[in-house]
């Protein structure tokens, strides 16, 4: 059979074409498309592939948001939440997943400059972090793409912090909570795009309120923080003409034969409902929804469906997608580097796999300064 000299040149070529097509070549437009479609594990394999890839990492994302857009949490785009918290000794943040117990270190420039040890997580949402740097200056950082937005430095330093809605919405506002020994003395508030905060002073109308070591929440607009002897703390603003006022009431009645068993409190906010997780010495695990009409906690037994993610700075509730996950509460608590939840069901300690199942939380390791976030995709709605 005789074959042409033509077709024979023209699959050498194509086969040194292929040849000279290297991974390391791809253009950046395709490399940021890659970018965009993957989870934090498989970004952090991305940026070991060769220099060219992880150089593609270094640059904040293309978003053709601005400040004044909206964008909604679209929670089918973001991943189950990750622990992150910081190792002061190594300088990186770290991102744990409870599911597969994996744990990505990753390092990220702009918030360490030389100050590495006073760097400090207050809360999470929205795919961003809020952050503080010497307790009176705070800024927004998108993980995802790079972002980071300064704020106005406060008067007066902040013991807990949180914001409702996206940074990226010019609905977005932030509130910050001081207190001397215990007492909530201050909340300040700071509407977006704004050059300084607003300050309240509850106890200027009498109302001495003990707060609870855990951030608060906000839920329609109404900033609720846990009360030490089970109450709670209702901030809100109205306007009037163009002054804006602050209102502040203590709802819910003081019971606190059962609070003060509390080791730790978290407060959350699940399908419009107020909940406080709360645990006894030991490990026991307790949960408790709010109920609005007769201020007073009731006790639950099953989560419907959903997963809690419980830390001292940011508690949030999410919709099972993982197998396995239902009905079980994840803490910021560690036995042999693998996370540990509570399952409500069993009344135990476990982790992923079934290496560890306890009535108690005995030889487990804790971490305080942490925030559960749920990372989307690396580039994307930075919402």
């Amino acid at each position: 059979m005789m074959i042409s000299s033509n077709r024979i040149s023209n699959k050498d070529e194509e086969a040194d074409d292929d040849k000279q097509r290297e991974w390391s070549d791809l253009c950046e437009d395709l490399l940021s498309s890659i970018l965009s479609r993957l989870a934090i594990g498989d970004y952090l394999t991305f940026k070991s592939v060769c220099k060219s890839w992880k150089a593609a990492t270094l640059h904040p994302l293309p978003s053709s948001l601005s400040l004044l857009d909206h964008c909604p949490h679209d929670k089918d785009s973001y991943h189950d939440p990750y622990l992150m918290y910081f190792t002061s000794k190594t300088g990186f943040f770290n991102f744990h997943d409870p599911t597969r117990n994996a744990t990505y270190s990753l390092s990220i420039p702009p918030l360490l400059d030389d100050e590495i040890g006073e760097v400090e997580l207050f809360y999470a949402s929205h795919g961003w972090l809020l952050l503080g740097k010497g307790r009176e200056s705070y800024f927004f950082y998108n993980p995802s793409t790079k972002v980071k937005i300064d704020l106005p430095d406060t008067l007066e330093p902040l013991e807990w912090a949180c914001f409702s809605g996206s940074p990226t919405s010019a609905c977005c506002k932030v509130y910050g909570i001081y207190s001397c020994h215990t007492s909530i003395t201050l909340i300040a508030t700071l509407q977006l795009g704004e050059t300084r905060w607003s300050m309240y002073y509850p106890e200027s109308v009498g109302d001495i309120f003990f707060g609870s070591n855990c951030s608060p929440v906000v839920r329609n607009g109404f900033i609720y923080v846990l009360g030490e002897s089970g109450n709670l703390g209702k901030f809100w603003l109205t306007s009037k003409g163009l002054e804006e006022l602050y209102n502040w009431k203590i709802i819910g009645k003081h019971n606190q034969k059962q609070f003060l068993k509390f080791q730790d409190r978290f407060l959350l906010e699940s399908d419009g409902n107020l909940i406080c997780v709360a645990t006894l010495e030991g490990g026991e695990v307790r949960v408790l929804r709010f109920d609005d009409y007769n201020k007073i906690w009731r006790k639950l037994e099953n989560l419907n469906g959903k997963s809690f993610y419980v830390s001292h700075r940011t508690s949030i509730s999410r919709k099972t997608t993982v197998s396995g996950t239902g009905n079980k509460i994840f803490f910021p608590r560690f036995y042999d580097a693998k996370g540990l939840f509570y399952c409500l069901a069993s009344k135990k300690w476990h982790n992923f796999p079934e290496s560890f199942s306890s009535e108690n939380y005995y030889n487990t390791r804790g971490i305080v300064h942490c925030v559960w976030t749920e990372l989307p995709h690396l580039s994307g709605c930075v919402a």
